[in-house]
């Protein structure tokens, strides 16, 4: 059995009732994802997921402070500036800076969302993976995955997530301009 028939069974007996169930697959495709949600499932994670993705998961589904949540964050970008090295590290994160924020900028002024703005949303929310962002990422796939095509909708979501990751990644960036 699948996981959308588990959760059909699941609902069906009266089981988890009010409690959320996340889908953990390896599917990255946007209609699967919106097939899964669809299904009744309160989050989609992908395969492979880090020890630090699954906390962040786990720590946003249970409903644990904003604090843990941006401690988990700063940890995954310190460990990208020890992987990169301070000067590549400030580099990339100023140029997704500037692609999230054109990107932002991009969906104010449209009206509809567009396959160019889902498969925007797609590349970013790897990047955004890639820093461990774990609260912006799920926003852009949302994106991704939208079966609407009102743009004023996704810019919702997402604008509170990215200005929150923003602040973070600028802090980052403005801390290793100092050391």
């Amino acid at each position: 059995m699948d996981g959308i028939e588990a959760i059909r069974r699941i609902r069906l007996a009266g089981l988890a009732e009010g409690g959320d169930i996340v889908a953990l697959t390896a599917h990255t495709a946007p209609e699967d994802h919106a097939r899964i949600l669809k299904a009744g499932f309160a989050e989609v994670a992908t395969k492979p997921i880090t020890g630090h993705e699954l906390a962040a998961l786990i720590a946003r589904r249970a409903g644990t402070s904003d604090t843990a949540q941006a401690a988990v964050e700063a940890l995954d970008i310190e460990q990208f500036f020890e992987a990169l090295g301070a000067e590549r590290a400030c580099s990339f994160l100023q140029a997704f800076v500037s692609e999230v924020d054109g990107f932002v900028i991009d969906l104010k002024a449209a009206s509809t969302l567009t396959d160019a703005h889902r498969k925007e949303a797609h590349r970013l929310a790897g990047s955004a993976a890639v820093l461990g962002l774990t609260v912006l990422r799920p926003a852009l796939i949302a994106i991704e995955v939208q079966p609407e095509t009102d743009a004023v909708s996704a810019l919702a979501h997402l604008e509170g997530h990215w200005q929150r990751a923003r602040a973070l990644v600028l802090r980052h960036i403005s801390k290793s301009k100092v050391n």
